[in-house]
């Protein structure tokens, strides 16, 4: 009798152990489930503030190239104007060039230029 007592008390003992055990990994299952799921969140919110990020960099990209793109065509427009008044400077034959210089003198062209070819003239 003592032993059958005996054999029940270790049986019964077995299956509380047996429990147990299968509580114990059931709640280590949903402890490791949930962390793996805080963890799937916390990458799925730094996935969203990186692509959030990238957004702003290729606007502020855009905008950069935008305006370096501004900054080209005004120097090209400057160029263009300086090759304009270097052609314009050449082109100024010296008799344009004298009556502007002595207009700018605020003498009267006419007669400055017309007592030189007078005077070229003599010589």
């Amino acid at each position: 009798m003592l032993e059958k007592i005996k054999d029940w008390l270790i049986l019964i003992l077995s299956a509380v152990g047996a429990i147990l055990f299968y509580l114990f990994s059931q709640e280590k299952k949903e402890n490791f489930k949930k962390k793996v799921q805080e963890k799937k969140e916390k990458i799925k919110d730094r996935s969203k503030q990186i692509k959030k990020e990238k957004d702003k960099l290729s606007q502020n990209q855009n905008k950069l190239k935008k305006m370096q793109e501004e900054h080209d065509q005004e120097i090209k427009e400057l160029e263009k104007e300086k090759k304009e008044v270097e052609n314009n400077e050449v082109e100024m034959s010296p008799e344009e060039a004298r009556d502007t210089l002595d207009s700018m003198l605020g003498r009267n062209g006419n007669n400055s230029s017309s007592s030189r070819d007078q005077g070229e003239g003599e010589g």
